[in-house]
């Protein structure tokens, strides 16, 4: 099937939202008051730095503080931060602390600088009196940079545009027989407009939720990619090609030594619509190739593709934190190696944004503004304090140190040198800590039905639409059964949610069974046939790709024809790794709640949920379809069986 790529935020659209008061989505290339560099990477000895350039787009000059925040690698416990997060058992510290700067820019003016080596003016290339501290070697992180007014709080104007362009020496090691060449990898910023009015002046900004003062984060970030090992051709020599993909939480506090938490929640789709989902903790911000987010062996990751079978595929990610959804942002860094020869080439992929969050998110990226506090650091020094003298007696440009000019007329006088002092005496005022409230979810139940059998009870027997939300029945035919509608046969998915029943035992979560030899944990039988109704046995991967047959008479049996079509249907579940099996309760669920997007079960009280995704070649007819289901339990006791009617209207 063609993957169809869901509506993204287009910057075309900025100059019509830019004055509205409520959420707006973040948006690559256009005009905002906050940018984040999803990756910066410097490695001197392997030829690699990154460019980053700033432009000013308004006919005023601008004022902006920005922050390098590096990837989290010590782990205050057992286990490393690098390359995998989750192998930390403890916390994920920051490498080193964050650098803080701060520049202002004149009238629509650009300005370039080497993320490694920074910028100290004059020297005949930049604004005299630009200071911008490099990062060293080696790095890798993010850049995150804000309007501010001539105070150093936040302001309002939608002014600032970025790249970032990580370019490797490709020849730092000179190859026989092969030019030298210099290969550059280019990607937008990604910035978020601010809200007019909402901005109270504080240094915690709000994204998004019923105050904000910038664009809300968004709910889903989509990659359209080729899988792992895919060779592209191109001008009849081929390609092998790699991504890496590079995250961070929207929001959080980079100021904080343990930057906390987040399970980011994967979703890899190939070209038949099947399913395979995954989770793994981020830590401030991770840089990892795409294979390394579930195995160590390239050839064995569901982002293989002699494991998905097809050439690309699309991955989503949704963000989850303390049970609540959060956003991610991110960049995609495609390696292609060509073959036959000694060479690399990169592309950077931008991550397309999908609706935004309703829950507002934090960004505590800046120390409080204070009185000759040059770097923005939270302190003054005595060298701070020599070069707010030296300013002020027109020695060194203004430009050095921001914090000394209060008034933002382009000196420094003796009062704004004397609160400079003092705030080198009696300390800055210490950052806020971000708090954000949540509000607990009150969503309706479906009452369980009454325990007529040992086994497990369903609690829950229903679809989901393809972005994960659960649906509700439009109603029930004359035999109670409710009745699920759906505009086609495919695109969903069939969800069977059960806990244990009257014999304490905890549910079964196997959904098939190796060779169809016996009956499952699982048992779902249908009235009609899905797809094309084969016989085969798991059918689910080029070149039998089919269907799953019908059951009828329609009752439960351990029958070889209902035996083995129980199993085709279960071994299509998906367990987020690409195993017929049931997930357990809490973020591993394949279901979210709305408005608030919450991953979780659909009934609280589930304890098991099996997800079996709906393709093209396995789609539900025209028509009502009747879905019994029943569950087991470990010690072998079936519980009650549960019925639903799937319908599907006719084609206009």
């Amino acid at each position: 099937m063609v993957m169809a790529r869901r509506l993204i935020v287009l910057s075309a659209i900025a100059s019509s939202v830019l004055g509205m008061r409520g959420p707006v989505a973040a948006q690559l290339s256009s005009p905002a008051a906050l940018l984040i560099f999803p990756r910066i990477v410097t490695d001197v000895a392997g030829g690699v730095d990154t460019i980053v350039q700033l432009a000013n787009t308004s006919d005023e000059p601008v004022e902006v503080r920005c922050l390098y925040e590096d990837e989290p690698e010590m782990c205050s416990g057992t286990g490393t931060c690098s390359p995998d997060p989750s192998s930390c058992q403890g916390t994920c510290l920051l490498h080193q602390p964050p650098i803080a700067f701060r520049v202002r820019l004149t009238p629509n003016q650009p300005l370039g600088w080497s993320a490694a080596r920074g910028v100290v003016g004059p020297d005949g290339s930049t604004n005299a009196g630009t200071i911008i501290p490099g990062v060293g070697s080696p790095y890798d992180g993010l850049l995150l940079c804000v309007v501010v007014d001539d105070g150093g709080r936040p302001d309002e104007s939608n002014v600032l545009i970025g790249t970032a362009s990580v370019e490797t020496d490709a020849q730092a090691v000179p190859i026989p027989d092969v030019p030298q060449y210099t290969d550059a990898a280019r990607y937008d910023a990604i910035g978020f407009a601010a809200v007019a009015g909402g901005n109270d002046g504080d240094e915690i900004l709000r994204l998004g939720g019923a105050d904000p003062e910038y664009g809300a984060c968004p709910t889903t970030l989509e990659l359209v990619h080729p899988f792992d090992g895919a060779v592209v051709e191109a001008g009849g020599v081929g390609s092998t090609v790699h991504t890496v993909l590079s995250l961070l939480p929207c929001g959080g506090n980079p100021l904080a030594p343990d930057p906390g938490l987040v399970t980011v929640q994967v979703r890899v789709y190939n070209e038949f619509g099947q399913r395979f989902q995954l989770t793994h903790a981020l830590f401030s911000s991770l840089v990892l190739p795409l294979y390394r987010f579930d195995s160590t062996d390239e050839t064995r990751s569901i982002f293989y593709v002699g494991v998905e079978g097809t050439l690309t595929g699309q991955t989503d990610l949704n963000g989850l934190q303390n049970g609540v959804q959060s956003g991610v942002l991110g960049v995609a860094l495609e390696e292609y190696e060509r073959s036959g020869a000694p060479l690399q080439y990169h592309a950077a992929v931008p991550l397309w944004t999908e609706g935004h969050l309703t829950d507002p998110a934090v960004l505590a990226m800046l120390h409080p503004p204070c009185d000759g506090d040059c770097n923005q650091d939270g302190e003054v020094n005595i060298n701070e304090l020599l070069l707010g003298v030296n300013v002020g007696l027109d020695d060194a440009p203004v430009e050095t140190c921001l914090a000394d000019d209060d008034d933002g007329n382009g000196a420094v006088q003796v009062d704004e040198l004397v609160r400079a002092v003092q705030s080198a005496l009696t300390s800055c005022p210490a950052p806020k800590v971000p708090t954000i409230p949540v509000e607990p979810e009150s969503t309706p139940q479906p009452t369980p039905p009454a325990v007529t059998a040992m086994g497990p009870d369903i609690t829950f027997l229903g679809i989901a639409s393809a972005d994960d939300v659960a649906q509700a029945p439009v109603g029930s035919d004359d035999q109670g059964r409710p009745i699920f509608t759906w505009p086609v046969g495919q695109g969903l998915s069939l969800i069977v949610e059960a806990r244990r029943g009257a014999s304490h035992s905890q549910v079964g979560t196997q959904a098939s069974v190796p060779g169809g030899a016996s009956l499952p944990d699982l048992q779902v039988i249908l009235s009609n046939p899905l797809g094309d109704g084969s016989p085969v046995l798991c059918d689910t991967d080029r070149p039998t790709v089919g269907g799953v047959p019908a059951v009828d008479p329609f009752e439960f049996s351990d029958a070889p024809g209902v035996v083995l079509a129980i199993n085709d249907l279960g071994c299509r579940a998906d367990n987020g790794l690409g195993e017929p099996q049931g997930r357990a309760a809490g973020e591993t669920a394949c279901t979210r709640a709305q408005p608030s997007g919450k991953i979780g079960t659909v009934v609280s009280n589930s304890t098991v949920q099996f997800c079996i995704p709906i393709a093209l070649a396995w789609a539900f007819p025209e028509g009502d379809t009747i879905v019994a289901a029943r569950v087991r339990d470990v010690r072998g006791n079936v519980g009650p069986i549960r019925e639903m009617v799937l319908r599907v209207p006719p084609a206009p």
